[in-house]
């Protein structure tokens, strides 16, 4: 992890506070700091406390729960123009899930009493950011409950769509993972990923490239998804 300057600094455009005045921006801007992550650094880990809600600038990691068990269970891909601990705002000032670098990462750390005050003066930039934090919330749910009552397969092409997917088409995200991180998003084994992914490409739904992971046949691989 490197500590740079400040996020306004260079070439950095932070275009989801556009509802902002300079003036308030500038506040913002008085209580951020820049960091850079290498892949496989964590950014953020579940339960430690926090001061500060990460904006993650460039590059995408992977947001994930920590379980008893000691296996986690990967939740989404954080990209560019996303925050990570939103719930401090609300009250709970310990980070919910961990974050880690799928690639080189800059985020941008701001301190929660700065965006607090913000929030609590500007009420159309209060409402942005609650939306952003009931998005994250309906990712999860639906993401468990789409999982809980699919076969292996199922689960397997559920996550392959959404790594694939249009929201994430600019990132290249399947080179990024392991087989074992593909698991944890699916919530089976490494093995059994294996397995279904060979599959798969026998039956031409995907083609395999070392790490990366094409589809070739959506249709198929959302019949999948949709019954499996």
């Amino acid at each position: 992890m490197i500590q740079a300057t400040s996020c306004l600094e260079g070439s950095v455009s932070p275009q989801c506070f556009n509802i902002l005045t300079r003036e308030e921006w500038e506040k913002v801007s008085r209580g951020q700091q820049l960091f850079r992550y290498d892949a496989g650094e964590v950014i953020c880990r579940q339960g430690a406390a926090t001061a500060t809600v990460v904006f993650l600038i460039s590059g995408i990691a992977r947001q994930y729960i920590e379980g008893d068990t000691g296996r986690p269970f990967n939740i989404s891909i954080v990209k560019p123009g996303e925050f990570q601990g939103l719930p401090a705002l609300f009250g709970d000032r310990r980070f919910t899930t961990s974050v880690a670098a799928l690639s080189e990462v800059e985020v941008c750390m701001m301190e929660i009493e700065v965006m607090r005050l913000l929030a609590n003066s500007n009420i159309a930039f209060a409402l942005r950011l609650f939306q952003r934090h009931l998005a994250e919330e309906r990712h999860l749910i639906d993401t468990v409950a789409r999982l809980n009552y699919k076969q292996m397969p199922g689960k397997v092409a559920e996550v392959l769509l959404y790594l694939t997917g249009e929201s994430l088409a600019d990132h290249d995200v399947t080179s990024c993972l392991s087989r074992a991180d593909i698991a944890n998003f699916a919530a089976i084994s490494h093995i059994n990923v294996v397995k279904i992914l060979r599959q798969f490409e026998s039956d031409g739904l995907i083609q395999l490239n070392k790490k990366h992971i094409s589809i070739a046949n959506r249709p198929g691989l959302e019949k999948i998804a949709m019954h499996g």
